[in-house]
């Protein structure tokens, strides 16, 4: 048999068959007859039903006039069919709740005020001056100061705005306090005893005039000053448009205008302006215009303050501060001096520039020259000197312009090493230059040469060769000493010089290819050659002279090209004097390009010549045309009538 669950209404909800369970149509687990285990559920139920559904989260399943209790919020709440509404207290939130019922109230969460729902739509209780209520009124209010003290002020409102407050006391509201933190948003993050405008409400002052006042202060309204014309009480203010503004019965202090110069002066000889700040409630002096000295004086331990920076200028009666929260620049058209043995410290006592008016010490821990560019050292001595721990231990020296670079501690070396600490090469104290192996190079390329290869170069005398030592030429590009010398390819030379050869074998010079010599060859002081003594194995090309300093002695003929000249031939040239003509001998002009003595000259042919000698005579080219083509003929010539006897020749001629 099915049970029939109905609501309190009378409505049915579900109809429950027999041995089964409901929890779908609603939070509770409704149970059919005869089902097993009933137990359970029926106590999960009790449990429900005592907590009010106690969860982070509304019941999904609820009926009307079900109750839950919003864990989160700890609000209990019952659903009215649409939504769960709070169970006697009222509904939090930003907006206004919907379905509201006569007398519902709700607190809204951003003007942190409370309404209340009159049946058609919802009217402020309170508080009513805050943005957006339109209220100018005088109200009361309880804020925190930053100590967690509550006070109590009365604050006057304008239209929504805070034009005023009034306070008996003088504090700091909290930042974090709701009223306090709206009282700082509303011009005030400091409260003044009294009276206080608002400073963000523009132009907010007291308004009206002094003559309109019975008095301030017990002083009657004819005793105020006028700020609009020449005016001066009976007290020690005056305001009088020559002298300005003048303060004390004998004017001891006047502050005037003049030419747009302001002037504050102190007229009574040697005296003080003071200027003094209220410190935690006591008079405190901070700086004076000293009278006597003619001079600005900072108080002890106070601050000379540029704007709100952390740049200021303190002392203490001993030290001067100088702090700034940036750079500090010295900016001089001159130089700027510090005194003799006074130093510049940088932290530390360990990090200090000082000089004595002759030398310059900087001492550090570190000590870093770091340059965007050059970096340049210009001693005006020639020494540059390298300590450590106070003892001298490198020198660089200028020497007319050459650097000398040398280590100072006795018997110690100059090292040179790789960053990572590996030695490349030392001078040592005993002047040995020690080099690494396969460290040295030149122009990029290793010089891989032992040192007893380079010690072949060791005490060589240039021009002269020494045995098992590398041979060095002289300035002439000469080298003596030679031994043997032979060549398997081809010997070019400028100049071949054998000297001092007194006997020769076939192993003395051997050539067994060419012989190239560009210059000349020069053989003296053999005392006999032959063809032992010089072998030519091939051909021997001379492109230069051959000079024999001795004599050379052969059997054969001398061929230069297609000629070949033997010894008849040579004798035709031996002993000739340049421009004589000798017997059997050849003929060589001289300088002048003459040749004399000679007996008779035999042409087949024509001889050009431009004058004939003969004896005193000489017959060109002129005188012998006066001959050329003459015929015979009978010259006949009668006498001279100037020469009556002896120019007469015979009738019969």
């Amino acid at each position: 048999m099915a049970y029939k669950i109905n609501n309190t209404l009378g409505t049915l909800i579900v109809t429950l068959a027999d041995g089964t369970i409901d929890t779908s149509t609603t939070d509770l687990t409704l149970i059919g007859k005869g089902y097993a285990g009933f137990g359970e559920s029926l106590n999960e139920n009790l449990v429900k039903l005592l907590e009010n559904f106690n969860n982070t989260s509304a019941p999904s399943n609820k009926i009307q006039g079900q109750l839950w209790f919003d864990q989160t919020n700890k609000r209990l709440n019952v659903y009215d069919g649409t939504k769960f509404k709070p169970a006697g207290g009222p509904t939090n939130s930003t907006t206004a709740p919907a379905n509201a019922v006569l007398g519902d109230f709700w607190f809204d969460t951003t003007n942190q005020q409370l309404y209340c729902y009159n049946g058609t739509a919802f009217t402020l209780v309170g508080p009513t001056t805050v943005a957006g209520s339109g209220q100018t009124v005088f109200t009361n209010d309880t804020v925190q100061d930053n100590t967690g003290v509550n006070r109590v002020i009365l604050k006057m409102i304008a239209n929504d705005a805070v034009v005023g407050i009034v306070s008996n006391l003088a504090f700091t509201p909290s930042s974090t306090e709701t009223n306090a933190a709206a009282l700082i948003a509303a011009g005030f993050s400091s409260v003044a005893q009294g009276i206080q405008l608002s400073s963000t409400v523009s132009s907010a002052k007291f308004r009206g005039t002094s003559t309109d006042s019975d008095s301030l202060g017990g002083v009657a309204a004819a005793n105020y000053l006028r700020s609009n014309a020449n005016d001066t009480t009976s007290g020690s203010l005056g305001v009088l448009n020559d002298t300005g503004v003048t303060i004390g019965a004998g004017s001891d202090i006047t502050m005037s205008l003049s030419s747009d110069d302001f002037t504050i002066a102190q007229t009574t000889q040697d005296k003080d302006i003071i200027f003094t700040v209220n410190d935690g409630g006591s008079a405190t002096e901070v700086f004076r215009l000293d009278g006597d000295v003619s001079a600005l004086l900072v108080a002890s331990f106070k601050e000379l303050r540029f704007a709100d920076s952390g740049e200021t200028i303190s002392g203490d009666g001993t030290d001067l501060t100088v702090a700034s929260g940036a750079k500090i620049n010295l900016n001089a058209t001159s130089d700027i001096h510090i005194p003799n043995d006074v130093g510049i410290v940088f932290g530390g006592a360990s990090e200090k520039i000082e000089g004595d008016g002759t030398d310059l010490v900087i001492s550090a821990n570190n000590l870093t020259v770091d340059a965007a560019a050059d970096i340049i050292l210009d001693a005006g001595g020639n020494d540059f000197n390298f300590k450590a721990g106070g003892t001298e231990i490198l020198r660089i020296t200028n020497s007319s312009s050459d650097v000398i670079i040398r280590p100072v501690v006795d018997a110690k070396d100059l090292i040179f090493q790789q960053r990572d600490g590996t030695e490349v090469a030392r001078v040592e104290d005993n002047g040995t230059f020690n080099v690494v192996t396969g460290k040295l190079a030149i122009n990029g390329t290793a010089i891989t040469s032992t040192a007893a290869e380079l010690n072949l170069l060791d005490g060589i005398t240039a021009g002269t060769v020494a045995a098992s030592k590398a041979v060095i030429v002289d300035s002439n590009k000469d080298a003596d000493g030679f031994r043997n010398v032979t060549a398997t390819g081809t010997v070019k030379t400028a100049i071949l010089d054998v000297n001092s050869i007194l006997s020769t074998d076939s192993s003395n010079i051997r050539i067994n290819e060419g012989l190239d010599v560009v210059g000349g060859l020069f053989v003296s002081e053999i005392n006999a050659i032959d063809s032992s003594a010089i072998e030519v194995n091939e051909v021997t090309n001379f492109n230069a002279n051959v000079v024999v300093k001795a004599d050379v002695t052969a059997t054969g003929s001398f061929i230069i090209g297609s000629a070949s000249m033997n010894e008849a031939d040579l004798e035709k040239i031996d002993g000739v004097t340049a421009g004589t003509v000798a017997a059997s001998k050849a003929v060589v002009v001289d300088s002048n390009k003459d040749a004399g003595s000679f007996r008779n000259v035999t042409a087949t042919g024509a001889i050009t010549s431009g004058t004939f000698v003969i004896g005193d005579a000489d017959i060109n080219e002129a005188d012998l045309e006066q001959i050329d083509g003459l015929t015979a003929c009978l010259l006949y010539t009668s006498p001279s009538p100037r020469d009556r006897t002896r120019s007469r020749m015979p009738s019969s001629a």
